[in-house]
């Protein structure tokens, strides 16, 4: 079960609404709208390419370097104003997939008794993670961006795991 976080600070809004304070909160609406999309289209059209989500499968050290070499090819490309596809997006995407490696290795060195791809299956049809038994698991969240691996501990009878 999820916990809602107080900062212990309410905004009041005239139709008195009450929500907790912004201040010290990611503020999503400085991102470029534009540029997600372009990084979105670019995951899209990997994902036709090589499978949906089939990036998140990298979980060694060769793969990371692999991510970082691509990373950097794109951004002298961009940086170079070669326009026969992409770069900024493949640079976002490149960087992003090696951050997601660099947690994956890092939380599986600290922790013994659970390894990503030994205890899940990817189905990629149904865009779920599936048990090594066989059950789904719903509420698996695993995200490169915030870098937490959070399971729905009422539908598996697993430990909260959680690498803040």
């Amino acid at each position: 079960m999820f916990e809602v976080k107080d900062s212990g600070a309410r905004e009041e809004y005239p139709s008195g609404m009450r929500r907790d304070t912004q201040s010290g909160k990611p503020d999503y609406t400085l991102l470029d709208y534009p540029m997600l999309r372009r990084w979105a289209e670019h995951m899209t059209a990997g994902a036709l390419k090589y499978g949906r989500r089939n990036w998140e499968l990298a979980d060694s050290q060769g793969e990371l370097d692999r991510f970082k070499a691509s990373a950097f090819r794109h951004l002298m490309q961009w940086l170079s104003g070669d326009r026969d596809e992409d770069h900024a997006a493949a640079v976002y995407f490149n960087i992003a997939a090696a951050e997601m490696v660099r947690e994956k290795m890092q939380y599986d060195r600290q922790t013994d008794w659970f390894t990503w791809r030994d205890t899940f299956d990817y189905n990629k049809d149904k865009d779920e993670e599936v048990s090594s038994s066989g059950s789904t698991h719903f509420g698996i969240v695993r995200s490169s961006v915030i870098g937490e691996y959070v399971y729905d501990t009422a539908a598996s009878g697993w430990p909260d795991c959680r690498n803040d």
